[in-house]
């Protein structure tokens, strides 16, 4: 978090911003993959099928709506 709100501060011109924004994005995949591998697994196997359903479509109508390009 912190590095994000440093990268967030500097100009993309700035040296340290390609290194900073690389650190971040490897810091996101291994936080993705977590929540993919041991994460998601988990709560899954926790919920009843029922509600886990309900959450699966929940999130599908999100997907549909949520807008997927960056607005200032």
């Amino acid at each position: 978090e912190d590095d994000l709100h440093i990268l967030q501060s500097l100009s993309s011109s700035d040296h340290k911003f390609p290194q900073l924004l690389e650190q971040l994005m490897v810091d996101l995949h291994h936080h993705m993959k977590h929540e993919k591998d041991e994460d998601l697994p988990r709560l899954e196997a926790t919920l009843p099928e029922r509600e886990s359903n309900k959450i699966s479509l929940s999130f599908a109508r999100t997907k549909q709506t949520v807008p997927t390009e960056r607005h200032p």
